[in-house]
């Protein structure tokens, strides 16, 4: 099996917050001119009866974290709402288990609570999800907490995620001049002041009391604005339509549920089939992406939390393109069409191996080059050479490294990023599966992990040698893989900005391949990423749609 069959990357793809778990963190889709009276305006009915929602405002729902396939599901939730006395003065609001599925086997929990403290609203998901790739488990946690006022003034809100590495803490407070993120990892901070949210949206108290008016109403479709923290805090806007009262079998009993469609304007050409309840609270959730269907259901935690066999995830993702690829590590030039037969397919970007031209709406042709990168143009090399939570360039295991790796190397950049490559592919001893996206510096000292943890170690040393750095995710052939024969996977490897011929250029580097091939033309470029703090995830989430849908034509070969 050739090296780069080892880094099928799909656990990267950890993807998009799904319409499903959007709708837990709702607020109002547009907003009315100059008016500071306006609470909720939606497609179907406006709400001009209080104060409540104002410019810059944004949330997550109590629900909502997820049905992330490759970014992994969560998903929205809950039963029917009981109010409960809790310890104290606190009150308990909302209190549900979940058991998630991956193609009708359970994969995981998730489990959602909101408490009124009495001077506070404090909601929390959390999420496990455990699942193969091609037979080595992963393990995916995510944690989100939001804490607002009960007059519905947003503190902070706050995620954490390990994804098969150490755990990520993320949190964004509300201030009056913009919003302080601090992210923490292996006991290190970086704090960024961030300009306000644009734009009014709801918290997650209001998000609910704005479902349950809709619902209340009739409306038959309606749209909210949020954020989901554990991506950053871009909001999105979620979409349901369809909306229709039936009555479904739950957990041994017949309940009353709203059966619906959800989108996410941030992945574009999915949609989730959703039955919630006269609150908004998810009932049960089913995402059908091709070969994968993922759900989740609202269930006791007994079962939440009762044992599971991991189920294997990896293999329904391969892509089998129309025929075969002879020689694919040497393979310097190549001509693909990409089609989405059931959507619209977001055109894939131009990079400096890789030219895109659009064919019809659910089709485009990329051509991919081995051997000559065009001109980058104008490019603002700061974000590529910044520090970050993924890419920690001042770690001294970092710096450490790159010195090793260059000793005896010259000044010529191109023999620099090179001489990386290659170190970062004998450094990671163990080529696994098994880490899900961890950062260059745990993979700095693990020297473990797959394509994706090649792609950070490998953009982190260039970085710490002054040279602009990025990551690349999409696909690349194989000869075989988890049985497979002949298929595209999942992948990332590093894009490092170098000057040729006079020129700026933005040059592939593979570093799963070993020896001198560097990289070859059966690799498609699907996403760019600068690994910023608040955007490792975010970046990803293009790939989610694309799951078990995309179809490849090998159109020429050279």
């Amino acid at each position: 099996m050739p090296a780069s069959a080892s880094c099928d990357e799909v656990a990267m793809v950890i993807a998009p917050a799904t319409p499903a778990e959007a709708a837990s963190e709702s607020t109002s889709s547009t907003l009315p001119a100059k008016s500071e009276k306006t609470r909720w305006q939606c497609v179907s009915i406006i709400r001009s009866d209080d104060s409540h929602a104002r410019p810059g405002r944004g949330t997550i729902g109590i629900k909502g974290e997820a049905m992330r396939c490759l970014r992994i599901l969560i998903v929205a939730l809950s039963l029917l709402v009981v109010v409960r006395p809790a310890v104290g003065d606190e009150t308990i609001i909302h209190d549900r288990w979940y058991v998630m599925e991956m193609m009708g086997e359970r994969a995981g929990w998730m489990h959602a609570s909101v408490v009124d403290t009495g001077e506070q609203i404090r909601s929390n998901t959390k999420m496990l999800m455990r699942f193969n790739r091609a037979g080595v488990e992963a393990e995916v946690a995510l944690e989100t907490i939001f804490l607002e006022t009960r007059d519905g003034e947003p503190i902070w809100t706050e995620s954490t995620m390990a994804f098969g590495g150490q755990p990520t803490t993320t949190r964004y407070e509300f201030l009056p001049d913009g919003v302080r993120q601090t992210t923490e990892a292996r006991g290190q901070k970086t704090e960024t002041m961030l300009q306000p949210i644009e734009g009014a949206w709801l918290t997650p108290h209001e998000t609910r009391q704005f479902l349950t008016s809709r619902i209340a109403s009739g409306a038959e479709s309606f749209s909210v604005r949020t954020l989901d923290p554990s991506v950053g805090i871009e909001p999105v806007t979620i979409t349901y339509s369809q909306v229709k009262e039936v009555r479904i079998e739950l957990m041994g009993r017949t309940v009353q549920a709203y059966e619906c469609l959800t989108t996410n304007s941030a992945t574009p050409g999915l949609t989730t089939r959703e039955f919630i309840d006269a609150h908004g609270d998810s009932l049960r959730s089913e995402l059908d992406m091709g070969g994968m269907k993922l759900t989740t259901i609202a269930a006791d935690r007994e079962l939440a939390l009762s044992e599971l066999v991991a189920p294997e995830m990896m293999v329904s993702t391969l892509i089998r393109p129309d025929r075969a690829i002879p020689g694919a590590r040497t393979l310097k030039r190549a001509t693909y069409l990409l089609r989405l037969p059931d959507g619209e397919l977001a055109e894939p970007p131009t990079t400096g191996s890789q030219s895109v031209e659009r064919v019809d709406g659910q089709t485009v042709r990329v051509r991919v080059t081995a051997e000559e990168f065009a001109p980058a143009g104008d490019v603002d090399a700061a974000a590529y050479l910044a520090r970050s939570t993924m890419l920690d360039i001042g770690d001294e295991t970092i710096i450490e490294l790159r010195d090793r790796a260059l000793e005896g190397v010259g000044d010529d950049e191109l023999a620099r990023a090179e001489a990386l490559r290659r170190f970062v592919h004998r450094y990671i001893r163990k080529k696994s599966l098994g880490v899900g996206f961890a950062s260059a510096s745990e993979v700095a000292r693990s020297c473990e992990g797959d394509c994706s943890e090649h792609g950070t170690l490998l953009a982190a040393l260039l970085r710490a040698d002054g040279i602009p750095a990025r990551v690349a995710s999409g696909l690349v052939y194989v000869d075989e893989f988890a049985g497979e024969k002949g298929v595209f996977g999942y992948h990332m490897w590093t894009q490092a900005l170098l000057e040729i011929d006079g020129a700026l250029r933005w040059v592939d580097l593979d570093a799963t391949l070993p020896g001198t091939l560097d990289y070859d033309a059966t690799h498609i470029a699907l996403g760019l990423s600068a690994l910023s703090d608040g955007e490792t995830i975010n970046s990803l989430v293009h790939l989610a749609p694309l799951i078990g849908r995309l179809q490849i034509e090998v159109e020429r070969l050279d």
